[in-house]
């Protein structure tokens, strides 16, 4: 999918989804019972916007293919990078004479902060989720939008921990969940292959995009979907 450079909102949220969830049904032959999304590149004055314009689109993408009695729980989570939060984990005490002071390390992987910190009216949390290599560790931050199942924080803080260790091309845990570390991937990749000339360039900052359950021309920016080679289809090409 390619879009306006800079635009935080996915325009074609609906019609992705749609793709994905038929291409699910083909390979298993059923539908999801339910969806997890985890969303990467929006800022807090975005987030508002997000549930507005691309939770419906993924609801009625659920009822194009299964028809409207389909309509799975969605939990929508925000992961956010960019803060200035550092956690640390106090290991003992040290100091010479009278003093004693704490002596901090990087946290264990898999260390959570849900309280003190956070807002009070927000449902967010920051999780540690990999090991640093060199220097001070920075959690990612994961604001809940939207939690149809009622999973709670201590069930989704896990299931984002475990998706963190599922990387196809690293033996350890990551920063973020990894469907949100692929779409990073991907992303950068195909700047790389649009900038190569892999397709051709858009004849219009609003170009042609699809129908389906996206956006409409009347619903903001359009975009436009660009399908991969046979070969590459199904595959993590851009690892």
């Amino acid at each position: 999918m390619e879009q306006p450079p800079g635009m935080e909102i996915v325009a074609g949220m609906g019609e992705a989804l749609e793709e994905l969830l038929r291409k699910r049904r083909e390979a298993t032959g059923k539908l999801p019972d339910a969806l997890l999304v985890y969303r990467d590149g929006v800022s807090d004055s975005q987030l508002g916007t997000v549930v507005d314009r691309e939770v419906g689109p993924m609801r009625r993408a659920c009822a194009a293919v299964g028809g409207p009695s389909y309509a799975p729980p969605l939990t929508l989570l925000v992961v956010s990078k960019s803060h200035g939060l550092r956690m640390m984990a106090v290991t003992g005490e040290a100091g010479a004479g009278g003093e004693r002071l704490p002596e901090v390390d990087n946290p264990l992987p898999g260390s959570v902060l849900d309280h003190t910190v956070t807002r009070p009216l927000a449902y967010e949390f920051y999780l540690a989720s990999h090991a640093a290599i060199q220097g001070t560790s920075r959690p990612s931050k994961y604001q809940v939008l939207v939690d149809d199942r009622g999973l709670g924080p201590d069930a989704l803080q896990l299931v984002t921990h475990w998706l963190c260790c599922t990387h196809g091309a690293c033996s350890r845990s990551v920063r973020q969940p990894v469907p949100a570390r692929y779409a990073d991937q991907a992303a950068a990749a195909a700047a790389l292959l649009a900038k190569r000339g892999a397709w051709p360039q858009r004849q219009q900052a609003g170009g042609g995009g699809g129908g389906g359950s996206g956006a409409g021309a009347d619903q903001g920016p359009q975009y436009r979907m660009i399908p991969l080679a046979d070969t590459l289809a199904g595959s993590h090409w851009y690892l």
